[in-house]
C-alpha cells in the first residue's frame, strides 16, 4: 500500500514490465578487484580492509566490529553493508542456481497505483545527485528495483520512504545488490512491517522511542507532551528511510555502517544523542511548531565522528557480551555515581528493545 505521505501520482503511467536490469554500477567484486590493483590509494587503513575483507569478509562480519564502529572506507561500503547485512547469501545462491530473481520480479507486471506512486516519488528523490535528476541511469536503476520490489512483496506494496532507502543502497551498489539488500532488509530487520498497510513496526517503535525518551531525557519528554508534539509526528520518516531521506551523507553512511551490524538499537542510540546535544534548544523552543522545526534540523552541523564516538559509549547494546558488560560496571564504580547513570538507561532500554521484539514477533 501507498502511504499516506505519498505525493500526487502524475497521469499517463501503464502498467508494464520494465525491462532487464542496466548496471548501474560496476559489481562490488569488479570493484574490489579494481581498488586492490590500485596501488595508489593503499591508505593504511585501506591496507588494513583488504586484508580483513580477503580473509573474512564471507566469514563472521563481528570479526571486524572495531573497523566497522571507525567508518567502513567508502571503496568498500557497498560490498561490506552486503555482508554486514547477511543478503550476500542470497545473491550468491542466484549465481550458483544459474537463476536471475531479481529478472524475474523486475519483469512481472504491478498495479497501476504502484507504478503511478512510483513515478511520482521518483522525481523527488534526491534531486541534487546528478545520479537522480531527470531520467538518468539512476533514476532508472530506482524505477526497476522500487518495481521488482513490489513484486516480490504484493502484501507490503509500494510505501513512500522504500525511495529513499533503495537510492542510497544504488549509490554503493548495482541494482540485483540493492534488490536482494532490500529483501534481507525485509527480513532480518522485519522492514517489511514497517512498510506495509498501518506501518506496524513503525508504531511499536514510537511507543518505544516514547519511552526511552522519557527514561533518558524526561524534560524533553514532558515539554514534548506540553505543546502536543507526539513522536510518531516526527519519528516516522526516521524509522521508514533509516534518516536516508534527512541525514547528510557522511552521517548516514558512517550510521548504516553500524546499522547492519547490531540493527535497531542503532537507530534509537543515534536519536538520543541528537536530542541530548540539542536538548537546551528543544526545551527553549515556545510551541509545537517550533518544536518539530528543531527536532527536523538538530542533525545539521553535527560532525559523523562525533556523533558516532557518543553513540557507542552512551549506551551499550542489550545483546552486549558479558565481559563488555563487566567492564561497564567496573567503570561505572569509578565515575562517583554519573556512569551508575547511564548503566540504569542502559538496562532500561534493553527492556524496552525486548518488547518491541516481542511484539513484532506476534505480528507476523
Amino acid at each position: 500500500p501507498s502511504s499516506s505521505l505519498s505525493s500526487p501520482a502524475p497521469s499517463g503511467s501503464v502498467r508494464t514490465a520494465i525491462g532487464g536490469p542496466s548496471l548501474l554500477l560496476m559489481s562490488s567484486e569488479g570493484h574490489m578487484r579494481r581498488l586492490a590493483e590500485d596501488r595508489s590509494r593503499r591508505t593504511p587503513a585501506v591496507q588494513s580492509w583488504l586484508r580483513i575483507i580477503s580473509a573474512t569478509l564471507e566469514a563472521n562480519p563481528h570479526d571486524f566490529p572495531v573497523l566497522v564502529w571507525q567508518g567502513i572506507p567508502s571503496d568498500f561500503r557497498g560490498r561490506v553493508w552486503q555482508v554486514l547485512a547477511g543478503s550476500q547469501p542470497l545473491l550468491t545462491t542466484q549465481k550458483q542456481t544459474g537463476g536471475n530473481g531479481y529478472l524475474f520480479y523486475a519483469m512481472q507486471d504491478i498495479s497501476d497505483e504502484h507504478t503511478r506512486n512510483i513515478e511520482a516519488d521518483l522525481q523527488h528523490t534526491f534531486p541534487q545527485y546528478e545520479l537522480f535528476r531527470r531520467d538518468g541511469v539512476g533514476t532508472k536503476a530506482l524505477r526497476h528495483v522500487l518495481h521488482s520490489l513490489v513484486a516480490y512483496a504484493p502484501h507490503v506494496g509500494y510505501c513512500q520512504g522504500m525511495n529513499f532507502l533503495v537510492a542510497t543502497l544504488l549509490m554503493h551498489m548495482n541494482e540485483e545488490e540493492a534488490f536482494w539488500m532490500v529483501v534481507q532488509m525485509y527480513r532480518r530487520f522485519n522492514m517489511d512491517l514497517s512498510f506495509a498497510k498501518g506501518f506496524p513496526q513503525a508504531y511499536v517503535q514510537f511507543q518505544q522511542l516514547d519511552d526511552i525518551l522519557g527514561q533518558c531525557h524526561p524534560r524533553l519528554r514532558k515539554h514534548f507532551q506540553k505543546h502536543n508534539v507526539a513522536t510518531d509526528m516526527y519519528a516516522i520518516e526516521w524509522f521508514l528511510t533509516l534518516f536516508s531521506s534527512t541525514f547528510e551523507p557522511d552521517l548516514l553512511c558512517r550510521t548504516w555502517d553500524i546499522f547492519f551490524s547490531d540493527g535497531w538499537n542503532v537507530i534509537f542510540k543515534v536519536i538520543m544523542v541528537l536530542f541530548k546535544l540539542e536538548e537546551a534548544n528543544l526545551l527553549a523552543c515556545k510551541d509545537g511548531p517550533a518544536i518539530l522545526a528543531g527536532i527536523a534540523n538538530m542533525h545539521r552541523y553535527k560532525a559523523a565522528g562525533e556523533v558516532i564516538k557518543k553513540v557507542e559509549t552512551c549506551i551499550l547494546f542489550p545483546d552486549s557480551s558479558a565481559k563488555s558488560s563487566k567492564s561497564s560496571t567496573s567503570r561505572s564504580k569509578q565515575a562517583n555515581g554519573s556512569a551508575r547513570t547511564k548503566l540504569s538507561h542502559r538496562k532500561i532500554l534493553s527492556s524496552i528493545l525486548c518488547k518491541t521484539d516481542d511484539a513484532a514477533i506476534r505480528m507476523q
